[in-house]
């Protein structure tokens, strides 16, 4: 399905944090697994990185802690599977966040403070 849209992937949470703060983005979709850290905490840096912005989070758990997470963080929240049209309506329903540029500043160091996933429990709502 083409929808004209220009789309950039990342592998890893590295990967997308480093073209969250190098590039500006319309819409960001991620998914809540993210390895070592998760969706939500690369959703609050693309509301913090600046500019307008939506964002989708994705995932396969039906947790309400998680839903209510990103509602937070003003993203949609979209259980999987889904289809083309429930994600279109995801993005079309997605609010835009606008965030002065480094209105909340962060650096790479905060990577080193967040707990490795791993170190948790396994519980969807403990990788908040």
């Amino acid at each position: 399905m083409d929808a004209g849209y220009d789309v950039q992937t990342a592998s890893d949470f590295p990967e997308a944090a480093f073209n969250l703060k190098t590039s500006q983005f319309e819409t960001v979709i991620v998914d809540i697994r993210l390895g070592e850290f998760n969706g939500l905490q690369l959703a609050e840096r693309a509301r913090r990185a600046g500019g307008d912005v939506r964002i989708v989070v994705m995932s396969a758990w039906c947790d309400p802690v998680l839903k209510a997470e990103a509602a937070r963080l003003g993203a949609v929240y979209l259980d999987k599977p889904f289809t083309a049209s429930q994600l279109s309506s995801a993005l079309a329903s997605a609010p835009v966040l606008s965030t002065p540029p480094n209105a909340l500043e962060f650096d790479d160091r905060e990577l080193l403070a967040i707990p490795s996933a791993r170190s948790r429990q396994s519980s969807p709502a403990s990788r908040l």
